[in-house]
């Protein structure tokens, strides 16, 4: 009785599924004949730096700055190196926003500043050091701020990559690192350090006009007020003393980050010095190498035998001594 049960439901099942089987490898073929999408071909680095070099400055001064100008231009002229992006180092004056992000730049100098330019946009109070500032309603805080130089070196492949960032962590840029990019194929340096950074909280910006018993009235034109307060809202909390000491402090660390930009750029210049030695060598050794086995000189870089002498090029293993003619040695 049970396996007349089993027949009839092997039956039913059948009878039920087999006129859909078609209609399933119908769907399957379909799916498989479906044009798959194309994996996006990245660009070739040539490529990049034609479009690197080809674009606007984006940045507010839409210029690169002076300090590092010739450095920049040595290295887009190399052919493994293009500069994305790059600041020499700036001393400045940010005023933070209370809603935590943006803010805007009080001054901005891409050299040593003096005490002089400082005073003119924060007055520092010489009466209490900025007791005014506790009582007043803060709408940012504004800082003074060192910011030393920063490249990022979009680079060929990874052995160049190496290469210039070795050359930078010899001349002081500690926190140099490479990003490296399997979807773009890119091979991003960021040449940084932060031995030479500062940041020194100097002054508030206050919601009043003005603040601060027995000082003269705010005036629209923006001249300072008594009592270290300005008509344009930004409260010392500073004495003059004090922001004297940490303009000159600012001023001694962007001179250290020039001397630390001095010294890559003349790293960077000899590393170039010895690639082109290296090549002309091995341009001057390609002629004997031809010549020792009767090898015409344009065909002599795509001989490749092993031995245990050094390439003349890169991609070039020597077929014996030149001077002697001594047939190479085969490893066994």
């Amino acid at each position: 009785m049970r396996v007349r049960h089993v027949s009839s439901l092997m039956i039913l099942l059948r009878t039920s599924v087999t006129p859909l089987v078609p209609r399933v490898t119908s769907i399957v073929m379909a799916v498989r004949a479906r044009p798959r999408p194309t994996a996006k071909q990245p660009l070739s680095f040539e490529l990049s730096k034609r479009n690197a070099l080809s674009k606007l400055d984006k940045s507010p001064k839409g210029s690169i700055d002076a300090p590092i100008a010739a450095f920049i231009a040595a290295l887009n002229a190399h052919d493994d190196y293009v500069t994305t992006s790059c600041c020499s180092g700036r001393i400045a004056l940010f005023q933070s926003s209370t809603a935590g992000r943006g803010g805007r730049w009080l001054l901005v100098e891409h050299r040593t500043v003096s005490f002089d330019e400082v005073v003119a946009i924060i007055r520092p109070d010489e009466r209490d050091g900025g007791a005014a500032a506790a009582t007043a309603a803060s709408e940012g805080v504004v800082s003074l701020k060192v910011e030393p130089a920063i490249l990022h070196v979009q680079c060929r492949d990874l052995a160049s990559a190496r290469r210039l960032l070795a050359v930078a962590l010899a001349a002081g840029f500690r926190e140099s690192g490479l990003v490296l990019s399997e979807a773009s194929a890119k091979h991003m340096l960021a040449i940084r350090t932060t031995s030479n950074g500062l940041e020194m909280p100097v002054a508030v910006a206050s919601t009043e006009e003005a603040a601060g018993g027995g000082g003269s009235d705010a005036t629209r034109d923006g001249s300072e007020l008594d009592g270290g307060l300005r008509a344009g809202g930004l409260c010392s909390l500073v004495s003059r003393e004090y922001l004297r000491f940490v303009v000159d402090l600012a001023n001694t660390k962007f001179g250290a980050n020039a001397v630390r930009v001095a010294g890559l750029e003349a790293a960077f210049s000899e590393m170039v010095q010895k690639q082109l030695q290296s090549a002309a060598a091995a341009a001057a050794a390609t002629p004997v190498l031809a010549a020792a086995h009767n090898v015409d000189p344009r065909a002599a870089d795509a001989l490749c035998v092993a031995c245990d002498e050094p390439s003349p090029r890169p991609g070039v293993i020597r077929m014996g001594t030149a001077a002697t003619g001594a047939p190479p040695r085969r490893r066994r």
